[in-house]
């Protein structure tokens, strides 16, 4: 159990690193212009993940709600740490994208709560909730882990039938009353080749439908003046290439050895995003991140040309 907890606690810092310039609805150090300036820029992110959500280029791929809540999760979460802020829901999406890249616990959810009397809503992440399990009586969760990281305090809680979760506990600033609190996603975290490669293609729609056009529209839409069209269209090109390679790598978890697929290979197939630059440093990422995973020593002919060096 302890082990657990400090697992979700590594992620946990991660998320809140992810997002250090912190959530778009709380001042911090009583600053409302850079309040301001995280919330411009939490919203310009939501339009670009809504803008890919209604493409008709994705409309294919969602049959249910939790297919629109899943590739939610995927998009944003390239946004909010690419922006380097969020608020709860942004948070959220990140941790349990996270959680699955990490394939630790058994099951990971987002909690969405609504006070329709102080007209305010929240969510956070609960890890190894029962299957099923009412989201609006947290004490039926089991044994699980509370993880919440709205406004970088460490609400992070593990709890059991011994110590369950309370409505008490779901308390904060926001929430007072609890008008609603429904379960928006869920996910298993065994995740197989399938399940990444279609991440893989989600973010190849996002990369085709956000033209420089659509995000020029959508800069002067949230009043994002701090940097050029040509170099945002260029950064969320090079962000969403970076996260197709890395589900791609995760749905080969072993790149090197006799006929598995060494790098050279991996960059040539048709579904890796070659026009975007790969670094060692992702590829450590990679490693880390995909237990197992290999590089090839023996690299093929046009492993340098790619930009590595022999490992």
């Amino acid at each position: 159990m302890f082990q657990r907890l400090q697992r979700a606690k590594d992620i946990f810092k991660y998320v809140i690193d992810a997002t250090i310039l912190g959530p778009g609805n709380m001042r911090i150090n009583g600053d409302e212009k850079a309040r301001v300036y995280r919330r411009d820029l939490i919203e310009f992110g939501r339009d670009l993940t809504e803008e890919v959500l209604k493409s008709k280029e994705l409309a294919p791929m969602i049959a249910t709600n939790f297919d629109l809540q899943k590739f939610d999760a995927v998009i944003s979460s390239v946004f909010t740490t690419l922006f380097k802020c969020g608020s709860c829901g942004e948070r959220s999406k990140l941790a349990v994208i996270k959680f699955l890249k990490r394939g630790f616990g058994k099951s990971v959810e987002i909690i969405h709560i609504e006070d329709r009397i102080r007209r305010t809503d929240h969510s956070f992440v609960v890890l190894d909730k029962i299957a099923k399990s009412d989201p609006k009586d947290p004490t039926k969760y089991g044994d699980c882990i509370r993880f919440d990281a709205w406004d970088g305090v460490n609400l992070l809680t593990e709890h059991s039938s011994k110590n369950p979760l309370t409505l008490k506990d779901l308390q904060n600033s926001l929430i007072h009353h609890f008008s609603e609190i429904t379960s928006l996603v869920r996910f298993d975290t065994n995740f197989s080749q399938k399940d990444w490669l279609e991440f893989c293609k989600v973010l190849k729609i996002a990369k085709t439908v956000l033209t420089r056009d659509v995000v020029a529209k959508l800069m002067a839409k949230n009043n994002i003046l701090h940097t050029t069209v040509d170099n945002m269209f260029n950064s969320i090109q090079e962000k969403l290439g970076e996260e197709i390679n890395f589900y791609f790598a995760l749905a080969h978890p072993k790149l090197a050895g006799p006929g598995r697929m060494t790098m050279a290979r991996l960059f040539s197939n048709p579904d890796f995003d070659s026009g975007d630059k790969i670094n060692k440093e992702m590829l450590l990422q990679i490693t880390q991140t995909a237990p197992g995973l290999a590089i090839s020593s023996d690299p093929e002919p046009g492993y340098k040309q790619l930009g590595f060096d022999k490992p």
